[in-house]
């Protein structure tokens, strides 16, 4: 393990600061008014408007050339490893899991080769595909209208996922849904205006992102910011909650 996984794991045992200055606030589904471009405001309006087919022919337009972005690799990702080591040393190898945006299966194509039971999901149609083939059952669809039923999984991973949806508290509603009473949510979304993007559709800050968690009777147990590359500033916020 590299010196800054390390670190993180340590701090994630340990460093309970953030919780403390937490409060919960109005949650009401929100978005971005500061654009990335002219294409980012665009993607944002068809948000508000409703425009499912829309949204679905920019996503598949988006992600169309099916090539893994330079941010998705596990090894250049801090987030996804420490979750990875946190299940690692603290779940037993029946636990059920799922990947809620799971782009290429870096993560829980990981898990996969452990020995757990993996499921995951996508938004884009491609991604979904690579995914599946390499054993993991993943499904084409919305993190806001999953088709998994309820209960069904012990962990869930929500990694870079929640600023791109439609409404962040029918995606944490499904989340609840489908998660087994004191299963496992783990989230990371990008701190503030870092690590912006054409697709990302709202901004989170510490209190935001608790504040839609524990609206849906989840225990938020974490909360720190961590960095979202190798190297990078603490440029993204981490969380892991608990269902009640």
């Amino acid at each position: 393990m590299s010196w800054q996984d390390n670190n993180l794991l340590e701090r994630y045992l340990y460093d309970r600061e953030t919780l403390t200055s937490l409060f919960t606030e109005h949650a009401e589904n929100w978005y971005r008014y500061i654009f990335q471009s002219e294409r980012n405001r665009r993607f944002v309006e068809l948000m508000q408007l409703g425009r499912e087919k829309s949204l679905k022919d920019y996503t598949e337009r988006y992600y169309q050339d099916g090539t893994k972005a330079f941010d998705e690799y596990f090894s250049r990702r801090p987030g996804m490893r420490l979750v990875y080591n946190i299940i690692r040393k603290s779940a037993s190898l029946d636990a059920e899991i799922c990947d809620f945006g799971s782009g290429h299966g870096e993560l829980i194509n990981k898990l996969h080769g452990d020995g757990y039971s993996c499921s995951a999901l996508d938004q884009s149609a491609k991604r979904a595909d690579v995914t599946s083939e390499d054993g993991i059952k993943c499904i084409h669809g919305s993190i806001e209208n999953s088709g998994f039923g309820d209960e069904s999984f012990d962990i869930e991973i929500c990694l870079e996922c929640l600023e791109h949806v439609s409404d962040v508290n029918v995606a944490i509603q499904e989340l609840y849904r489908c998660l087994r009473k004191s299963g496992r949510l783990f989230i990371t979304v990008p701190f503030g205006r870092n690590c912006g993007s054409d697709s990302h559709v709202r901004f989170f800050d510490e209190s935001s992102l608790y504040s839609a968690v524990v609206r849906e009777n989840f225990f938020v147990t974490h909360e720190m910011k961590i960095p979202y590359l190798n190297g990078s500033r603490e440029n993204s916020l981490f969380l892991e909650a608990e269902k009640l």
